[in-house]
Order: C-alpha cells, then sequence, then structure tokens
C-alpha cells in the first residue's frame, strides 16, 4: 500500500465520526416542525352526543343547534409555539 492510501484511510477514519457527530449537532439544533390533521370524523360532540351527525365520508353535518360543540382533545409534550387552523368545507345553501 503506498504512503499516500495509508493516508487517506487515517484522513477518512478521522473525518467519518466528525460528519456523524456534525450531523448529530444539526439534528439536534434544528426546530422541528410537523402538521397534524385531526379528521373531523374522531372528534367529540357535546352536550349531546347525538346533537348532530359525524362521519368520516361526510365530517360534520347536520349542526343546527348552536348549543352543539365539536370538540377534540390532546396532549402536547413539549412547551413551543403552536399554530394551529382550521379547514372547512361549506355545503351549497350554507
Amino acid at each position: 500500500m503506498t504512503e499516500s492510501c495509508i493516508a487517506q484511510q487515517r484522513t477518512s477514519a478521522t473525518v467519518r465520526p466528525l460528519m456523524k457527530l456534525a450531523s448529530l449537532l444539526l439534528a439536534l439544533c434544528t426546530p422541528v416542525m410537523a402538521e397534524l390533521r385531526v379528521p373531523a370524523f374522531i372528534a367529540f360532540v357535546d352536550p349531546d352526543p347525538n346533537g348532530l351527525s359525524i362521519s368520516k365520508e361526510h365530517g360534520i353535518s347536520n349542526w343546527k343547534d348552536t348549543t352543539q360543540q365539536v370538540l377534540w382533545f390532546g396532549e402536547l409534550k413539549a412547551a413551543g409555539k403552536l399554530t394551529a387552523s382550521i379547514a372547512v368545507k361549506a355545503t351549497d345553501g350554507t
């Protein structure tokens, strides 16, 4: 084996762990951005659980009583900024 090949192997052996460490540090320092979509059909209805219709195919429908609430619950396991939005698809005549 030539001297340059041996030197290249030593350099590679030193650089690889440093590159892995740099990648790990970059991953840890990068803010986590994730999107969570919560479908309507897993919602809870309150005060009357049968006060409106919820289905996987049609989402939430027949919502005529203004006292009814559509509720979702979840657990946030870390502090930080939370941005929320809701996607609504109106039906004809609404």
